[in-house]
């Protein structure tokens, strides 16, 4: 599992276990979109986003594992590392909204935990 910080000089107060909801439901809605759009139908996948606010910090938590039978011909990994990439993206952005520092405020806005299964 990587770990990559990245600071966005948050106003912590703000972020209630309410709005750290509705951005992880936000992840979840925009990962799952992603992955309708780009796996076959009858493909499973198990996903769960977790944002766990700490004293000085927010943990950030996904889990996507995908079960498919195209495997020599769909790459898997590069999928999920996407999808990772697009649920960082929407967390950057929900976050900046709750910067002290307003030159990070542009970009867009879930119960603390989302978890999908399809």
């Amino acid at each position: 599992m990587a770990k990559k910080i990245k600071s966005l000089n948050l106003a912590l107060v703000e972020l209630t276990n309410e709005k750290l909801g509705e951005i992880a439901s936000k992840i979840v809605d925009k990962v799952e979109e992603f992955l309708s759009e780009v796996l076959p139908r009858k493909t499973e996948y198990d996903l769960t986003v977790k944002l766990v606010k700490k004293e000085d910090h927010i943990d950030f938590i996904i889990d996507l594992g995908i079960r498919g039978g195209y495997i020599g011909v769909i790459n898997y990994e590069k999928l999920i590392g996407d999808a990772i990439n697009i649920a960082r993206r929407v967390l950057e952005n929900e976050l900046r909204k709750f910067s002290q520092d307003p030159r990070a405020s542009s970009g867009s806005k879930g119960e603390e935990n989302s978890s999908s299964n399809t």
